[in-house]
């Protein structure tokens, strides 16, 4: 050891010093993230205030029969994982007209096991509700427009562009399906949010997988609709 050297050992002082040091950067780092998150969250309001334009009008009707505030219910939803990568702009109908084609000609379906809110679909921004007695309903953003998945009972509801697909949880006789066409949905499948409608079947698909029942095809159009927050009008 050199002469003369007096070592330098940490003190009580500097252990406190460096205590508070660390607790303010950590106050720091937190009020810097909590900062960013409150940043990306008005990048992705104001990406779905300049874009979206409509809603499913079933959408509207589930809800009100549910007594959720759709107002609110956009509030909710938060940037998926990957924005702003993704979803990729050609997802959710936005620029992809094969996915479009696809949806109208044929609906590709996956068993949705019990009946627990489901993830995402196809990376697609949204939010889960409980419904009651194990229902649930997702508000889903494609592109332009707000969507709705829904499982309520055995149906499961899903709209996409206008289109209203119901799923039955049993088949329904042949003869009995054929005579839906043309009726009004809510002599088939009651539920509140049918039942003021005068929305017609259109179309029956057959099952998929064989052991649901029929899915009923109906064409409910699209409401106008903008964003609360939304500074402009959005554009058609």
């Amino acid at each position: 050891m050199t002469e003369g050297y007096q070592p330098d050992p940490p003190t009580a002082a500097d252990r406190r010093r460096l205590r508070s040091a660390r607790k303010i950067a950590k106050q720091r780092v937190e009020m810097i993230v909590e900062a960013k998150q409150r940043a990306v969250r008005a990048a992705y309001h104001a990406e779905l205030g300049a874009t979206i334009r409509s809603v499913s009008p079933f959408l509207v009707a589930l809800f009100a029969a549910q007594g959720i505030s759709l107002d609110h219910a956009v509030t909710l939803i938060e940037p998926p994982p990957g924005w702003p990568r993704r979803p990729r702009l050609s997802m959710g109908g936005v620029a992809d007209i094969k996915q479009i084609r696809h949806y109208y000609g044929w609906f590709t379906r996956t068993i949705w096991a019990g009946r627990r809110p489901p993830p995402s679909r196809d990376g697609t921004h949204g939010h889960s509700f409980d419904i009651g007695d194990g229902d649930w309903a997702r508000i889903e953003v494609f592109g332009h427009s707000l969507e709705v998945r829904a499982q309520i009972g055995g149906a499961r509801f899903d709209t996409r562009f206008g289109v209203l697909r119901i799923e039955l949880p049993d088949a329904l006789p042949d003869t009995l399906a054929m005579a839906c066409i043309g009726r009004r949905v809510s002599d088939i499948v009651d539920h509140a949010s049918l039942r003021e409608q005068h929305w017609l079947i259109s179309g029956i698909e057959e099952a998929h997988p064989k052991f649901r029942g029929q899915t009923l095809v109906l064409a409910i159009e699209t409401l106008a609709y903008s964003m609360p927050w939304a500074d402009l009008t959005p554009s058609t």
